[in-house]
């Protein structure tokens, strides 16, 4: 799940910029661009933002992928989810709740 790599890479940050630095890149294509992402402030700051605001994504998504849980919990838990979207709304771009819409009414049947 992209969210827990963004999560491990929000907490090695540095370490990670570090080995790439050291990568000699004369040649790399590929390392060069990676060495200009991580000259780019906002690179950090965007995985400490994901980090901080969706950290509960990958418990929810498990916990709704179990088998037998019981309706009434993941009713709650996507309330949850929902409630935590609509505050988040206020903080992040439109389009990303355009996102997270489109994800429920790509469900046919499925109301809260």
């Amino acid at each position: 799940m992209w969210v827990k790599d963004v999560f491990f890479h929000n907490e090695h940050f540095d370490a990670i910029r570090g080995v790439v630095n050291g990568i000699n890149s004369a040649e790399d294509l590929a390392v060069c661009q990676c060495k200009e992402a991580f000259i780019d402030s906002g690179i950090r700051k965007d995985t400490a933002v994901i980090s901080t605001h969706f950290s509960h994504i990958p418990a929810s998504i498990k916990k709704l992928e179990t088998q037998g849980s019981a309706l009434n919990e993941c009713i709650q838990l996507m309330n949850k989810i929902i409630l935590v979207n609509s505050i988040l709304q206020e903080v992040f771009s439109r389009k990303r709740k355009e996102k997270f819409d489109n994800i429920l009414n790509n469900n046919p049947g499925f109301e809260l």
